[in-house]
């Protein structure tokens, strides 16, 4: 040093030396740092400098007191007091310098800390008091700098102050501010303070050799082994996405729970030979596991880690542990709680392995976005102690938070005479204060319940409290009440006719049917199925593409007294056998070069049929509201379809309160866009004839996302329609101005799309599974929401979420999302086991409930937010696939032994179906061999585009699908030959269609879809090749000339005919029906 240099000023000057001196005097330093008095940090220390190095700035390990003091204090005792508790701590004395990456304290002479002394005199002190603790709490400290301790009286009158002290984490824990604080009053009282107390430098050499030596093996080896395997990241549900950087800002929640429950815990408590905190981590355990449905939980909590001989040393001695926990709903309270107590005691039994280590041993996978293995904290102490007290001076604690969170969610409790006290400090980049409220709330009332019955099963104890069960059952759900009761499908369109028989109707490219003209020709193909003994209680099929004859297929069968069935010409032939079969059709209504795909069934052609003679009045009714309408059939786990009976009620009911929402009339033009076999088709069709407006209809080429839908849109002046999510992010809404009025349904709608979509128009997010007749839920959207709700039910409607028991679970908390009111199926034809599993009694409304499989949550303005499915079923580009279907036909193929199907998404937005199959012994996996399989009994859209052989099915030690060893997709085709590309346009096109389906090779011959292509992918290989061959490419091209060479040939104006296969042509009519 020179002259009257301090040793921080020693610091300043060696950081501010080139890196050459620098690092020479650092591993001077490194090497006989002590001679120096520069020490090495101790585990506990060196964790907190790297997380503060990770971010700087950062209050977040502030450990902030404020007290507000009524009585005759002494400033300049009290500020002695605490230099002499300085002077005897030299932890308290201790700064922290960087090596170059690597710490070390640096413990100086004299405290830096003083006590600062402040006068004030303001009108409202307690206003005063709580915004100066805010503030003390949440500046920050510089560990290199210091002092790492301040201290603040702020002095209202000679009877009133407030004493702020603070400070940073790596010098102290909870026993040491004890320490602290009762050696400030002795000293403010007396001055003597005793013999001279242990020092944490101690601490620190000897963790550093004991770790080193057997019993830190001893101890790594039981961790290691009781967190094998441990999940990366407890995924509680939350009001925000998880940020993809910790930004460890917080929040807390006080609460206060009654005496009598303390003295129920307590009696509890002694009963069972278990202290408080290990029921306290029961309730918590059995909250997280309610909460997320995760059986493997992990809790940290904090232990004093103090070894013999420093229980008078100040220091940052705590340790974090890990409780692990395996949380079964059907294990009663007091034997889950059994369980915690052995893992609380063995877990102190082996509390001396710093967690960093630990962490450091299990190397799990790292992220930014949370804490590993841990994320929560749960911690109990007893406060019938004061934390501070002065003589003849009442001490009350006046709240301060640093704005900060280390976890996710970590609860503090604290015991006293009145009750229960405590903080619950949460990440308020994932969750609200309202939430916490709430969570706090539950933890209450699962704890009460636990006492009171520690035999019930913890997945059935009582969570929710009296006033969220009456806002979730019957505030958010009044008893249905249908306005239009008693009307038939088809009569919403007679209706219609009546009022306004010249209006258009229906528009298919350049004809126009009027409603009159609707009216009759539906009567006549009426009168002619009732004469060929059809009516009340058949079925009809109808197997027609898409034109105006499709829609007087609908209306004509459903006036005839019958349901109708649709069939779409261009699913597999053994598909449709089934469905035939399975519904007992008599009669398709179809065309007559379809008419061969439905043998032993009568067709009814209508190209060929003269329905001229046949009358035009309407039949009298036979059906009613409670008969069928329609029977759709969607996938089905088993390996076949299955069919939904829909009613007229549920149908009306839904047309009548979508017009009404939708604000639609005479003079608007909704869009058909849905094929006909998806029952949002049904939705498109009866709610705008119900109102008098116009059903435009298109082909299927000019419906192809993009320029083709846009053209189609504004030509044909459309201002209402109801499209995917998939169609509509490869859409540019800029080219659909008049686009008035938006639904967004067939899958989830992703919030960036409902951005771009919002603006300027109305857009709503509806929601709805077949077998509750299209769309029950809807929610209109400014494109600001995130996330997207699904919204509330429609009108003679129910939604709940619940549990597996069919109760409510909490505002925010996942559940199933099940279905009631008018508009619930009858059930899945010829399926009585099916239909009883899917539709159960509703508890709540009388009736039935319909099981969706969906997950979802209530969201607290009541609103719900759909999440993902429960099984193995999926919406893909607005179809519903039950992926074991899928799976199911892969397994049939001789050459594979077991396979599973999943949906990728490697590259947002592009969700793909892909196969994993082991072979049979002998076989190889051919990816072109299994598509020929499949599509003789699947619809192109539920064919896999990448098939990928694996050597075995992985799971995880649950016995489960291990996703993550899933190897990225890449199509298996070993025996395929790549016929190479010739000219420059091939060669263009190759490099194209192989950065859109990313793989290696793309060869001549090569068919688009036998590649993985779908409809979404070729709409982006469609704009690719406009901008590299600088020319239009219209999207239908790519369907007619599917494989590279025909494509080129095409282009360059030597294409022929017999180039177009079956494959292009197939997947227009499929795969880009609803993409």
């Amino acid at each position: 040093m020179k002259g009257r240099e301090t040793v921080q000023d020693v610091l300043r000057r060696l950081r501010a030396l080139d890196p050459e001196k620098r690092a020479a005097v650092f591993a001077r330093l490194a090497e006989r740092g002590e001679e120096f008095n520069v020490h090495p940090v101790s585990s506990g220390q060196r964790r907190l400098w790297l997380l503060d190095q990770l971010h700087p700035g950062s209050a977040v390990h502030n450990v902030p007191y404020a007290f507000r003091l009524r009585g005759s204090v002494d400033p300049g005792a009290l500020a002695a007091a605490l230099t002499q508790v300085g002077r005897r701590h030299e932890a308290l004395r201790t700064v922290f310098l960087d090596l170059d990456g690597d710490p070390r304290q640096v413990i100086l002479p004299e405290p830096q800390f003083a006590l600062q002394v402040t006068d004030l005199d303001v009108a409202d002190r307690d206003a005063c008091a709580a915004e100066r603790a805010a503030e003390a709490a949440r500046e920050p400290f510089d560990l290199a700098e210091g002092p790492l301790l301040r201290a603040e009286l702020v002095v209202f009158d000679e009877t009133d102050a407030l004493l702020l002290v603070s400070m940073h984490h790596i010098i102290c824990d909870g026993w040491s501010t004890q320490l602290l604080f009762a050696q400030w009053r002795a000293a403010y009282e007396s001055g003597d303070l005793g013999p001279a107390p242990a020092q944490y430098l101690d601490f620190s050499r000897w963790q550093n050799e004991w770790l080193n030596g057997p019993d830190g093996a001893r101890l790594l080896g039981y961790w290691t082994a009781q967190l094998a395997g441990v999940p990366p990241v407890l995924e509680l549900p939350a009001d925000h996405p998880r940020p993809a950087v910790l930004r460890m800002r917080g929040a807390a929640e006080s609460f206060a729970w009654p005496a009598s429950l303390q003295r129920r815990l307590d009696e509890f408590c002694l009963a069972e030979r278990v202290t408080p905190f290990m029921v306290l981590v029961t309730a918590w355990n059995v909250l997280l596991h309610r909460y997320c449905g995760a059986d493997d939980i992990v809790v940290g909590t904090n232990v004093g880690n103090r070894p013999a001989g420093t229980e008078d040393a100040v220091g940052f001695f705590v340790n974090t542990v890990a409780l692990r926990t395996t949380v079964d709903p059907a294990t009663g309270f007091r034997e889950l709680l059994h369980r915690v107590r052995d893992t609380t005691l063995a877990a102190q039994q082996h509390q001396e392995l710093p967690f960093e280590l630990l962490v450091e041993a299990l190397a799990p996978p790292r992220s930014t976005a949370h804490q590993p293995v841990v994320q929560t904290v749960v911690g109990m102490e007893d406060g019938q102690h004061e934390i501070f007290s002065l003589p003849r001076v009442r001490v009350d604690r006046v709240a301060s938070h640093s704005g900060t969170s280390k976890w996710d969610l970590e609860l503090a409790v604290t015991s006293t005479e009145g009750g229960i006290t405590g903080l619950l400090e949460y990440d308020s980049a994932l969750y609200e204060p309202a939430t916490a409220r709430r969570l706090l709330g539950h933890l209450e009332t699962l704890l009460s319940a636990g006492l009171a019955d520690p035999e019930c099963p913890v997945g059935r104890l009582t969570m929710i409290t009296a006033a969220e069960r009456a806002q979730l059952v019957r505030e958010w759900n009044p008893p249905p009440a249908p306005r239009l009761d008693g009307v038939l499908v088809h009569e919403l369109a007679e209706a219609s006719a009546d009022r306004a028989p010249d209006a258009v109707a229906l528009v298919f490219e350049d004809r126009e049917l009027t409603y009159r003209e609707l009216d009759e020709r539906a009567n006549q193909l009426a009168h002619r199925l009732r004469s060929a003994g059809i009516g009340r209680g058949h079925l009809v099929g109808i197997s027609l593409p898409r034109s105006i004859e499709l829609v007087v297929a609908q209306q004509g069968v459903l006036k005839s007294g019958a349901a109708y069935v649709p069939l779409d010409p261009e699913y597999p032939a053994e598909r449709l056998a089934h469905m035939v079969s399975d519904s007992g059709l008599r009669v398709v209504v179809t065309l007559g070069r379809l008419a061969g795909r439905f043998p032993g069934v009568d067709a009814l052609p209508l190209d060929e049929a003269d329905l001229s003679a046949e009358p035009v009045e309407r039949l009298p009714r036979t059906a009613g509201p409670d008969d069928l309408a329609y029977v759709i059939y969607t996938s089905g786990s088993t390996g076949k379809p299955k069919g939904a009976m829909l009613p007229h009620r549920g149908v009306v009911n839904l047309a009548d309160e979508l017009a009404r929402t939708l604000g639609i009339g005479p003079g608007n033009r909704m869009l058909q866009f849905a094929s006909f076999s998806f029952d949002v088709s049904v939705a498109d069709i009866v709610v705008t004839l119900s109102a008098g407006a116009t059903v435009v209809l298109a082909a299927q080429h000019d419906l192809q996302p993009g320029p083709d839908l846009a053209r189609t849109i504004t030509s044909q002046r459309v201002d209402t329609a109801c499209l995917p999510p998939t169609v509509l992010r490869l859409t540019d809404p800029a080219l659909v101005p008049g686009l008035r009025t938006l639904m967004a349904g067939g899958e989830a709608c992703p919030d960036e799309v409902a951005a771009a979509w919002a603006p300027g128009r109305r857009f709503l997010n509806v929601y709805g599974p077949t077998e509750a007749s299209i769309w029950i839920t809807s929610s209109e959207c400014d494109g600001t929401e995130s996330p997207l709700p699904i919204g509330r039910p429609i009108a003679g409607n129910t939604a709940y979420v619940l549990d597996e028991h069919r109760e409510p679970v909490p505002i925010g908390v996942p559940g199933e999302l099940c279905l009631g009111g008018v508009q619930v199926a009858r059930g899945y034809l010829n399926r009585p086991e099916l239909t009883a599993e899917r539709f159960v009694p509703d508890p709540f409304a009388g009736g039935r409930l319909y099981r969706t499989g969906d997950l979802a949550r209530f969201l607290p303005d009541g609103r719900i937010e759909f999440l993902r499915r429960m099984d193995d079923q999926i919406k893909l580009r607005g179809y519903r696939i039950e992926l074991g279907e899928v799976q199911t036909a892969v397994s049939r193929h001789p050459s594979v032994r077991a396979a599973v199907v999943i949906a990728r998404e490697d590259v947002p937005g592009d969700v793909r179906l892909v196969a994993y199959a082991v072979a049979a012994a002998g076989r190889r996996i051919d990816a072109a061999e299994l598509r020929a399989h499949l599509r003789r009994g699947l619809p192109e859209y539920m064919v896999p585009s990448a098939f990928v052989e694996v050597p075995t099915i992985p799971r995880n030690p649950n016995g489960k699908l291990d996703r993550r060893a899933l190897p990225e997709p890449e199509s298996v085709r070993p025996e395929r030959v790549v016929a190479p590309v010739g000219n420059q346009t091939e060669r263009a096109i190759s490099e194209v269609w192989r950065e859109v389906l990313r793989t290696d090779r793309v060869g001549a011959d090569d068919n688009f879809f036998d590649l993985g292509g779908n409809s979404v992918l070729l709409v982006k290989a469609r704009s690719r090749l406009a901008e590299v061959l600088a020319r239009d490419v219209p999207t239908v091209t790519l369907f007619t000339y599917p494989t590279v060479r025909a494509l080129a040939a095409h282009f360059d104006g030597g294409g022929r005919a017999e180039t177009r296969t079956a494959g292009g042509r197939k997947a227009l009519l499929t795969r880009g029906r609803k993409s």
